[in-house]
């Protein structure tokens, strides 16, 4: 992302561009990485429990917690402004978890320390015919 504003004030394109961003996008448009979230079909009817459902998909199963250090997706450090910031992103990612023993201790920490998993940048191959 580039730093400052990308249209001048009077820029026409100005019309397009979303001012809040939706952080659940994140899950939902992808580069099929294999760190990347799975790609799927969406439908604009149904677009805002579809995107939940990437989103806690996605949280749920890169995410881990050994007692300690709460291990999440780089995606998260490369767009914590679109998310809220780093409180942003903690908030984010503890909504979206399972609610089982390891959310629970999270949410029983005064603060929780936060690590950023290695993303894996190989085509993401699983269900493709050859």
């Amino acid at each position: 992302m580039l730093p400052g504003a990308q249209f001048a004030a009077d820029d026409p394109r100005l019309a397009w561009v979303i001012q809040a961003p939706e952080p659940r996008i994140h899950f939902a448009l992808n580069c099929a990485g294999r760190s990347c979230p799975p790609i799927g079909a969406y439908h604009t009817e149904r677009i805002a429990p579809q995107l939940d459902l990437a989103a806690r998909s996605f949280v749920g199963a890169t995410t881990r917690f050994d007692g300690e250090v709460l291990t999440i997706s780089q995606l998260f450090d490369w767009y914590a402004r679109d998310f809220g910031g780093d409180e942003g992103v903690l908030r984010f990612v503890i909504a979206h978890l399972p609610d089982d023993e390891h959310r629970r201790a999270i949410l029983a920490r005064d603060a929780v320390d936060v690590a950023y998993a290695p993303y894996d940048w190989g085509l993401n191959t699983v269900g493709v015919k050859e």
